[in-house]
């Protein structure tokens, strides 16, 4: 291996030239064919087969991390709608009970002192029958025990009053802590909403991406079976095309000398050395190699002396 000669051949082919980049254009490779098939007198025209099928794409916009974070939320208004009105009615029934209470107790002492009065009445009369009867309406004995009356009957009623005041206070301390046990509840729900709303931003999370992912893979598959089916088309005219200029070929030799032929294989020769001699190696190679027309235009000989210079 001459590895002077193969750094040059890197080094050529790894720098494109304008004259290069022309050379190896559609324009300048249609020029030549046009030139050999009019020297040549064969015109073969280039097959040309119906597009590819066409394959709908998944158009899919992903959510953004507002809008998934706002679906998350969503999912448990209700939720927490019905979870603050169980609170509301909870609070409200505890409240309704304690002042139940206190009316309850209110009635209960009413009810009491009126009874303390009744039996304060009945004893204050039979006492009074009874001293009239005794004749001691103004001793003292009469005295003292009325006055003794009076204070049993002050004393029950303050007993109950202050009953009633130690009820009443309990049950304002109570309903005051309504309040606080309101402000707990609604606490301990919001944090449960947190990790519930969390919980399920991660799960959307997870299913978006999903779903990103299958339609990138859906739409990668297509990008694929389009490429394919467009490759399958151009090689399937590259193939008829070929066979079409080789069926020319030989109609063209079998109609003409000998010599004719070998003449007009070598000028085709010529012309095609001339074209690919301007072209980067690499182009000179790929053209050469894909492009049916070049065997179909040249002699066993003269197709592989070719290759074996540009694409060997």
């Amino acid at each position: 291996m001459n590895i002077l000669k193969e750094l040059k051949k890197a080094w050529d082919n790894a720098v494109l030239t304008k004259s290069e980049k022309q050379a190896a254009s559609a324009d300048s490779l249609e020029q030549l064919k046009r030139e050999i098939e009019s020297a040549s007198g064969t015109s073969v025209e280039k097959p040309v087969l119906p597009d590819a099928p066409t394959y709908e794409k998944i158009d899919y916009t992903a959510k953004t991390d507002e809008q998934l974070e706002q679906n998350a939320a969503n999912a448990y208004k209700e939720y927490e709608r019905k979870a603050l009105e169980n609170i509301e009615q909870s609070i409200n029934a505890e409240r309704e009970d304690l002042n139940k209470n206190k009316t309850d107790a209110q009635n209960a002492k009413d009810a009491k002192l009126e009874k303390i009065d009744e039996l304060y009445d009945t004893a204050k009369k039979s006492l009074n029958d009874d001293v009239l009867k005794r004749g001691l309406a103004r001793s003292s004995i009469a005295v003292a025990q009325s006055a003794g009356l009076e204070k049993s009957r002050a004393d029950g009623k303050t007993e109950a009053e202050n009953a009633f005041e130690k009820t009443a206070e309990e049950i304002a301390r109570r309903i005051l802590g309504l309040d606080e046990k309101k402000r707990g509840e609604t606490a301990k729900l919001d944090k449960e909403l947190t990790d519930k709303v969390a919980a399920k931003l991660e799960e959307l999370k997870d299913k978006e991406r999903e779903i990103a992912l299958d339609a990138l893979k859906y739409n990668n598959s297509i990008e694929e079976k389009t490429a394919k089916d467009k490759a399958d088309r151009l090689k399937l005219e590259q193939t008829l095309y070929g066979q079409a200029l080789d069926n020319a070929a030989k109609e063209k030799e079998l109609s003409g000398s000998e010599s004719a032929t070998a003449n007009m294989y070598a000028s085709n020769y010529n012309k095609m050395d001339g074209l690919l001699g301007q072209m980067n190696r690499s182009d000179a190679a790929r053209i050469l190699k894909d492009d049916p027309f070049f065997r179909a235009n040249l002699s066993d000989y003269l197709y592989y002396k070719l290759y074996t210079k540009y694409a060997g």
